[in-house]
């Protein structure tokens, strides 16, 4: 299917760049990245756009990302299957996803956030749900976790989350801080 895509003149060149990094960052041991290189090369993108694969998999390939990101037993794998069986028929995929941000959230709320990767103030009881919370992203959010932010403030009442960032990120700005 991304091949279909590489020669769609409808779509543009830095969407097709933002595909195959989606590609990438998922399927990282694969042989395609030297040929999905050369392929957006042959279509127009610039040696410097086509640096950002490797930059973006040196940000958060395998090596920096937690584990079970996309592997068995992990938060995302166990959303990820149940999400499998409810997408079938849905033209869009994309539109399904759900940013990491909610599900620490809902631990949080179920009380089952690990002290040793969130630590507490101290002082602060961790057997108790706290009122208050402060996320603070270094490396910036997006809109789409500020917009998570909201529907569960609005939706659980006696906690409220408090969300910050050295940034607030689209696709073109993040690949810009990537690239740097």
């Amino acid at each position: 299917q991304l091949q279909e895509k590489f020669s769609n003149p409808k779509i543009q060149l830095a969407d097709k760049l933002k595909l195959v990094l989606l590609y990438l960052i998922r399927y990282e041991n694969s042989d395609d990245i030297l040929n999905m290189k050369r392929e957006l090369a042959s279509i127009g993108l610039s040696s410097k756009q086509c640096e950002l694969i490797d930059c973006l998999l040196q940000y958060a390939g395998e090596n920096k990302r937690a584990s079970g990101l996309f592997s068995g037993g992990g938060i995302i794998s166990q959303f990820t299957k149940g999400l499998q069986s409810s997408i079938s028929g849905v033209e869009n995929v994309y539109t399904q996803h759900v940013p990491l941000l909610s599900y620490v959230l809902e631990s949080i709320i179920k009380n089952k956030i690990k002290d040793s990767t969130y630590p507490l103030i101290s002082g602060s009881n961790s057997n108790t749900r706290p009122s208050e919370v402060v996320v603070f992203m270094v490396g910036g959010v997006t809109m789409e976790e500020a917009m998570k932010v909201t529907e569960f403030n609005a939706a659980n009442n006696g906690i409220k989350i408090i969300l910050g960032g050295s940034n607030i990120h689209n696709s073109t700005s993040f690949l810009k801080e990537v690239g740097q």
